[in-house]
């Protein structure tokens, strides 16, 4: 007996959740992604595009809790484009996830470096015995081709772009998908090879009726209409020019059945003060060690390849 805990049942996204899911108000523009999540009729793609800062990583898991307690979906894939990057939102679902009470959820990381996670690696694990922990790593669900029958999952974006391909056990990955929320966090960042699987995989995630969330701080305008596409081409919907227009900023497309809408609203209008400061070269080790001395990143960018090696 695998003793995999029951399905996951969203409390679907109150306005109050916000500060209970993520210690703050929402902002604008989320209040704004939350009410196009509440307003969707039936399942379909939201394309997200906003600058860096905005919280499109909180608005996107908002929107998949409204979704799936709406139209039944029982988890959650948040495809990133680098390892990295899914490492840093792992530890953020993590928390999300320790924010909900009711019962056992398994969470995986699914990429080929996770067991080097040093979060990934404390998460408990459950096996064939009942487990007491609220975010669990199922033992069964570890496997390769079973990481992603997990609740929710973080991973690399190549797990969805598998769904375009002829491969063994694909019915694994469909099957995975099928039955979540599925994110795509900076989707502008593939190139046409990519972005052609990218495209085929929508279709068939189109086809399943699966909610899809769409990420990004600079998506072209031909590009984003050309996903929408993909997505509708699975429900054997074709979409208008007229309908994915729009050239405001920040701005929500999303469509609902046989119609695409798009909404924009104001940003928080948070600001930034940047002072530019000149040194030396002979100062340039010294104010390393200074700047770099609570940690962090530190990008030096020289003119030529001599003096970076």
């Amino acid at each position: 007996m695998l003793n995999l805990p029951k399905v996951w049942t969203s409390c679907g996204g109150n306005p109050s959740t916000y500060e209970s899911r993520f210690g703050f108000s929402p902002r604008p523009f989320q209040s704004m992604a939350r009410q196009v999540a509440l307003k969707m009729s039936e399942p379909g793609i939201i394309v997200v595009e906003a600058p860096m800062g905005e919280g499109k990583t909180e608005a996107a898991l908002m929107m998949s809790e409204i979704l799936a307690d709406r139209f039944g979906y029982n988890g959650l894939y948040f495809a990133l484009p680098t390892q990295t990057t899914a490492d840093r939102i792992f530890v953020r679902m993590k928390k999300w996830l320790d924010t909900f009470s009711d019962g056992t959820r398994t969470i995986n990381l699914a990429h080929g470096k996770s067991k080097y996670n040093k979060e990934y690696r404390e998460v408990p694990k459950m096996s064939w015995e009942s487990s007491e922990d609220r975010v669990v790593i199922h033992e069964w669900l570890c496997g390769l081709k079973r990481s992603l029958l997990s609740d929710f999952v973080v991973g690399t974006v190549d797990n969805v772009l598998m769904c375009g391909l002829k491969r063994k056990h694909l019915v694994l990955t469909h099957l995975g998908l099928a039955e979540k929320v599925v994110i795509v966090d900076e989707c502008h960042a593939y190139d046409s090879y990519m972005g052609s699987y990218l495209q085929k995989a929508l279709e068939w995630l189109g086809a399943y009726h699966v909610p899809v969330v769409l990420l990004s701080a600079t998506l072209p305008s031909k590009r984003r209409r050309e996903l929408v596409a993909a997505y509708l081409k699975g429900q054997r919907i074709r979409l208008k020019p007229e309908e994915s227009n729009a050239v405001e900023y920040p701005l929500i497309t999303y469509a609902d059945g046989e119609k695409t809408h798009q909404v924009s609203c104001t940003h928080s209008q948070r600001s930034m003060t940047v002072s530019i400061k000149k040194i030396s070269e002979e100062e340039f080790m010294s104010v390393l060690d200074k700047v770099s001395s609570g940690g962090g990143y530190v990008a030096v960018l020289l003119n030529t390849v001599k003096r970076a090696q």
